[in-house]
């Protein structure tokens, strides 16, 4: 099974986690400009970035597969993670398999992953619990990288990046290894090493939030480098944790699995705290906090996770915030545009940068908001301390 997935940083966790329970995928997270240019030619150029990806990435897949011989696209089936809600997200199983249509792999069927994890004897238990404990052990090293490298000195900005490599060797052997992984007691040691090789000060700087869908949270290709653009203006960048979007959309679905449980009791853990790694947000505390703004019976898309996540950064004190959202994204066209009106009238102090991002647009317009809204963030931070 051709798995194509939206986060470079989390897809090499789960392809260890899909081999060590024998599930036979093949997990896909290439992106660069060939990949958006590939997908605008497969699907029609209205349907949302993420399916294009998508769609690039599946029929890239499946040409690989058949030039394997033996095991020809013939034997291949796609799963799509759905990572919306009630969205235009639910068009792209045909829209992936129209574009393999076109592209000669028709007899590849293609289908909703998540959704057939819920089916009995699709994924077993064990296997699910073990691909909710792969991406929860890659959300908390990615923490750790976004929490404390900002805040380190240019001499020790290279043994950090080695530190966190030989972390991410770790975790990618324990997730592999036979034992099943234990992705709550990785967290505890992850964050007690970094405590004690790192600290827990904070130079001064902004925090800068970041809200929006997993496939453009996590896919540096579809957001031009956005974490990496607002680091190096100086700020430290909070994304929240692929764990607890999955949750999230899984529970709005109305998809009940061991997987979709797994997650939630994950992110629960991970909400209670840590000296360095920023806690993971559970289904219920991101509904409940995102209800104010976007009614979950009303929102569609990730309307309320979205408003959720924000709503709990700025209880944080975090009120310099960046919605990155991506062409043909419900959520980002109408559920955003319903949530940020009222976020700004209840706090206004709040710096928000809504920042869209298009496959056939040049990435000027977007680092530059960013840069603006990371010289506000700035601004902001030296008024206070003065």
């Amino acid at each position: 099974m051709i798995l194509p997935f939206p986060s470079v940083w989390h897809a090499p966790f789960i392809q260890a986690a899909a081999d060590r329970c024998g599930l036979g995928w093949q997990v896909t997270a290439d992106s660069d400009a060939s990949v958006a240019a590939r997908g605008l030619a497969l699907v029609n150029n209205d349907a949302c970035y993420d399916t294009l990806v998508a769609a690039a990435q599946a029929v890239t897949a499946a040409e690989a597969a058949g030039r394997r011989g033996a095991d020809g696209p013939a034997t291949v089936e796609v799963g799509l993670p759905l990572l919306c809600n009630r969205c235009r997200s639910q068009d792209k199983p045909y829209l992936v398999q129209e574009a393999l249509c076109r592209a000669g792999f028709g007899r590849v069927r293609v289908l909703p992953l998540f959704q057939a994890m819920a089916e009995p004897g699709f994924v077993s238990v064990e296997a699910q619990r073990c691909l909710a404990a792969a991406i929860a052990v890659a959300d908390s090293l990615l923490q750790v990288r976004l929490r404390v490298r900002p805040h380190l000195p240019a001499s020790r900005l290279a043994y950090f990046d080695a530190v966190v490599e030989s972390w991410r060797e770790r975790a990618l052997a324990e997730v592999a290894s036979p034992q099943a992984p234990d992705a709550s007691d990785f967290m505890r040691l992850l964050d007690a090493e970094a405590a004690r090789l790192f600290g827990i000060s904070r130079t001064p700087r902004p925090i800068v939030g970041v809200a929006g869908s997993a496939s453009v949270l996590f896919n540096p290709m579809v957001n031009d480098g956005l974490a990496a653009i607002l680091e190096a203006e100086g700020c430290e960048v909070r994304l929240p944790w692929l764990a607890s979007i999955l949750a999230f959309v899984l529970a709005a679905q109305g998809t009940e699995c061991p997987f979709s449980e797994e997650l939630d009791h994950l992110c629960l853990r991970a909400s209670q705290g840590f000296a360095v790694i920023p806690g993971a947000s559970c289904t219920a505390n991101l509904r409940e906090a995102g209800s104010r703004f976007a009614p979950a019976p009303l929102a569609r898309g990730l309307g309320c996770a979205v408003a959720g996540w924000m709503q709990q950064l700025l209880w944080q004190g975090i009120d310099d915030i960046v919605y990155a959202s991506h062409f043909g994204c419900l959520s980002g066209h109408v559920s955003g545009a319903g949530i940020l009106g009222p976020l700004r009238r209840a706090y206004p102090q709040v710096n928000i940068a809504a920042v869209e991002y298009d496959p056939g647009t040049s990435s000027l317009n977007q680092v530059n908001r960013l840069k603006l809204m990371a010289s506000i963030a700035w601004q902001k931070k030296e008024g206070v301390r003065q």
